[in-house]
């Protein structure tokens, strides 16, 4: 359907007037004279590369949003007697597809062109060596420990992201001044721990496990936007990849103590009381990361927020490899920070919620820098952590009896640590 739109005649084209047609014709492929040539599919190829539906559906929402505002703020200052104070006009998106998307795009129109003149569909294949010099063909995705943020750099991230001053709508739907503090938390949990954004996005208040003595997070399902047939988008569950229907990846913190307080905080913050008797299920249990209007977030919509923070956490010696760091990459520097740990392939996989073999392909660089090897230990799950020492206390005189010399020692040991940390504490 986009081909079909954009492979026309455009205005003043020498072949409209020997073909007897008007602009906007739709391009032949009965006679090479005439029909598709070498400079149309360029100009197809220069057409998809500045499409993105996406960013010009935000743009148009954006402005929208802005004109309602201003059509409110105005009725507003009428009623008050007084000088409407306007917002800002909104930051817009360049239409700009990635070199991915429009290798997609290269290798669909190609293939059908091609399939058409081996069946004789066509006289002859407009589709050149020309045409392909033209494609910026994109690599394969290949991630070393300089192309993606280290711990130190999602960190700033997280802090930068927090200090972002936007103008943003509130659940009143007035554009009002706002900061990033509701989205730092969740910058540092990707970064740290790698969910994808349809993960981040599901997460409910009842999913986190922060506050007993092996804090957690349960990723039980993923939401998503999908299209509808007469316009718009709606939000589907769907479950999490790599993982059967309703089943859990549990996320463990153990270790991550200041992302666990940096999750509190921003549960005290930012999400709601859950309402236990309420009809209503995001009052039932709240989301976890939203917008400034309450909502889950729309990542579609989430650009302007990430550049600010990143242009202005990424400035020091070192980041210039990774400033223009998409969002989404953020998970690839959790996947190489666990490797870099000493983690197996296996594992990061079973953590990533990918399969080894992807992680494999796109970490290779890493795995070449650090030496990986395949006799690392075969962990496919977080190790359970130590049971805590057992209380001599609690132990009767017969299993006393019954312990070896060693353990006994080693429980009068961890006694007298315990009774002085008292006495001190």
């Amino acid at each position: 359907d986009f081909i079909a739109r954009i492979a026309v005649h455009q205005p003043g084209d020498p072949r409209l007037a020997a073909l007897g047609l008007e602009p906007g014709a739709s391009l032949r492929l009965d006679d090479p004279a005439t029909g598709l040539c070498e400079a149309d599919l360029i100009s197809l190829i220069d057409v998809r590369g500045t499409t993105n539906l996406r960013t010009r559906t935000m743009n148009e929402s954006r402005m929208a949003k802005w004109a309602a505002a201003v059509r409110s703020e105005e009725r507003r200052a009428a009623r008050e007697h007084r000088e409407p104070q306007l917002p800002a006009v909104p930051e817009l998106v360049a239409e700009e597809a990635s070199a991915r998307t429009i290798q997609s795009f290269c290798r669909e129109l190609k293939g059908l062109l091609t399939q058409a003149h081996q069946r004789g569909l066509i006289p002859y294949q407009p589709w050149t060596a020309v045409v392909d010099d033209h494609v910026v063909w994109a690599g394969p995705v290949n991630y070393t420990t300089k192309n993606v943020a280290n711990r130190d750099q999602v960190r700033r991230l997280a802090e930068a992201m927090a200090a972002v001053e936007l103008p943003a709508l509130d659940r009143t739907g007035r554009m009002v001044p706002a900061d990033g503090r509701r989205y730092a938390a969740m910058v540092e949990l990707k970064g740290i721990e790698g969910p994808r954004e349809e993960e981040l996005t599901a997460l409910r208040l009842s999913w986190l496990e922060l506050d007993g003595p092996l804090p957690r997070l349960g990723l039980r399902h993923a939401e998503v936007f999908e299209p509808l047939d007469g316009g718009g988008r709606e939000r589907i569950v769907v479950p999490l990849k790599h993982r059967q229907q309703g089943e859990t990846r549990w996320v463990d913190l153990t270790d991550e103590p200041e992302l666990v307080e940096r999750l509190r905080c921003h549960v005290r913050d930012h999400v709601p009381r859950p309402v236990p008797g309420s009809d209503d299920p995001d009052e039932r249990d709240p989301y976890v990361f939203t917008d400034h209007r309450g909502r889950p977030i729309d990542f579609a919509n989430f650009g302007r927020w990430w550049k600010a923070a990143r242009d202005a956490a990424l400035v020091e010696p070192g980041d210039e490899a990774i400033r223009g760091l998409p969002f989404r990459q953020l998970r690839a520097a959790a996947i190489t920070g666990w490797l870099v740990r000493g983690e197996t392939l296996a594992w990061c996989a079973e953590q990533a919620g990918n399969s080894q073999s992807i992680i494999e392909k796109h970490y290779r660089g890493v795995n070449a820098e650090i030496g990986y090897h395949r006799t690392r230990r075969p962990r496919l799950v977080p190790d359970a952590p130590a049971p805590p020492p057992a209380d001599p206390a609690s132990r009767t005189p017969d299993e006393l009896a019954k312990l070896p010399a060693e353990e006994v020692a080693s429980l009068l040991e961890a006694c007298s640590r315990d009774l002085a940390r008292r006495a001190t504490g």
